[in-house]
């Protein structure tokens, strides 16, 4: 929406109602094809175990978990429930797993600026390419959960478009 300013400025009022889609500038190819990945592709069980064992949670970061259903409430939960319960503790697992190397980076931003000394960009990247791999797991996780939550109101002969193997791209069913 464009306001004149007595015919002189123009003035563009910001818009949430608009479905206008805008980029930023390009990134590096590989980083591209990384974040693409991360985002729509099942990772490789060993390869996030391997990744997933080199951060653990600070000893005082005790809230930095997932918090578990009250047992005796857990119980009185239809099958239903408990699933959908579990496919959010397991976003929210991977949403924890992001933070750690995020929340190593920035302590280590901190002691190089009280100490006053340079940070070498060599001990950063690899925290944040870390991050940046759960934050793509994640987006694939939640795209999972979405798909199991709206399967119920699929047609059944469309099913398999719910299925973990039909590829999430920039659309929840795939491009097809």
């Amino acid at each position: 929406l464009v306001l004149l300013n007595e015919g002189k400025e123009e003035f563009k009022l910001p818009s949430i109602f608009e479905e206008n889609e805008t980029y930023g500038p390009e990134m590096t190819e590989v980083i591209a094809q990384q974040v693409n990945d991360c985002c729509s592709k099942k990772a490789l069980e060993s390869k996030l175990k391997e990744l997933q064992e080199k951060y653990k949670m600070p000893a005082n970061c005790k809230n930095l978990c997932v918090t578990k259903v009250n047992l005796e409430w857990w119980h009185d939960l239809s099958k239903e429930s408990k699933n959908r319960n579990l496919g959010l503790q397991e976003v929210q697992k991977s949403v924890f797993e992001a933070a750690q190397p995020i929340i190593r980076g920035f302590e280590l931003a901190l002691i190089s600026r009280s100490e006053k000394s340079k940070m070498d960009p060599l001990t950063l990247l690899p925290l944040i390419a870390d991050s940046l791999t759960f934050l793509g797991h994640e987006s694939y996780l939640v795209s999972l959960r979405r798909k199991e939550m709206l399967k119920p109101d699929i047609a059944k002969p469309y099913h398999l478009v719910c299925s973990k193997s039909n590829a999430t791209t920039t659309f929840l069913f795939g491009d097809e």
